[in-house]
């Protein structure tokens, strides 16, 4: 008797095994067909809207949940007293140090309008001076690496001076660096930037 309750219990383990194995497939196999391509797009084009979101948060389980993420804030905006659209309010903010937004698209568009301050403001237009003031080395960040990221998905020159229509493309090459992962679509970007 004592031995056909081992064996039942075994076969218990195994089967749950079994399933964790075939669960984990599953996710493996979603994961590769949400991935990136190396053009940018999602490889199934013609659901790059409805997979968008749901690749994120899939990208998101896998990968780990950076505070970006979280805070739907993609370029980590510190926690200021600019009235933000959709920003979360200094009471119900759980960060403490960076803003956090209604949705990722809020945060999308805050950096976007922080970007072009830079520029038509700070006279900031390359992205070697854009990086220098986003992520000062005082910081502890490492600008040369962040410069050499962003001006490689950029396909730019660090020193070649960028305009407003560059914008949109630097928050994603800026948003890789900062969450750690290529997290947002060009659609979400779209989203974001419409939202102006």
């Amino acid at each position: 008797m004592a031995l056909q309750a081992l064996a039942s219990s075994k076969n218990k383990w195994i089967k749950g095994g079994l399933v964790a194995a075939l669960f984990a497939l599953i996710a493996f196999l979603i994961y590769r067909f949400m991935r990136k391509g190396t053009t940018g797009t999602i490889r199934w084009s013609g659901y790059k809207d409805k997979l968008s979101s749901l690749g994120r948060q899939f990208r998101q389980t896998i990968k780990g949940d950076s505070r970006g993420l979280r805070n739907n804030n993609p370029l980590n905006i510190r926690l200021s007293i600019s009235p933000w659209k959709g920003k979360v309010s200094k009471d119900k903010n759980k960060d403490g140090a960076f803003e956090q937004f209604v949705d990722v698209f809020h945060g999308i568009r805050a950096a976007y309008i922080t970007l072009r301050t830079y520029m038509n403001k700070h006279h900031l237009y390359t992205i070697q001076s854009i990086i220098q003031r986003w992520a000062p080395t005082s910081d502890g960040n490492h600008v040369a690496a962040y410069v050499a990221s962003v001006a490689k998905h950029l396909g730019v020159s660090a020193h070649k001076p960028l305009n407003e229509s560059h914008i949109p493309k630097l928050i994603r090459a800026m948003a890789i660096v900062e969450l750690g992962g290529d997290y947002l679509s060009e659609s979400d970007i779209q989203k974001g930037v419409a939202l102006v």
